[in-house]
């Protein structure tokens, strides 16, 4: 693929078997590459790359899999974790993300004595 540093290349996601032959030797043992050219790109960036469950290959790395991603939902309805629900209103939105960011009471302004007195 597209990679430029020896950083990048270094990585198993920069690298693909290689189409090119240049020395046939029969079957299996063709010698395959660009040796003193440049490489064409891979023609799958995925082509080998093995994910952890939940993960998916996009463009040769591994993310994690969208549920909402093949679920078409009827209006109104949004996905959620892969389900269709009712969306939450935008003024209740509000309220509950201006409710998770107050302090409880009764606990501003007190401290513990680490002295043990």
């Amino acid at each position: 693929p597209r990679t430029y540093t020896a950083e990048l290349n270094d990585l198993a996601t920069s690298w693909c078997p290689a189409e090119d032959v240049y020395y046939e030797a029969g079957g299996d043992g063709d010698h395959r590459g660009t040796p003193g050219a440049a490489n064409p790109q891979c023609a799958d960036p995925c082509f080998g790359v093995v994910c952890d469950e939940g993960l998916e290959c996009v463009e040769g790395a591994c993310v994690m899999i969208d549920p909402c991603a093949d679920v078409v939902c009827d209006d109104p309805l949004v996905c959620v974790e892969g389900e269709c629900v009712a969306p939450v209103p935008r003024h209740a939105r509000a309220t509950l993300s201006s409710r998770r960011r107050r302090p409880a009471r009764g606990r501003l302004g007190r401290s513990r004595s680490c002295t043990g007195s």
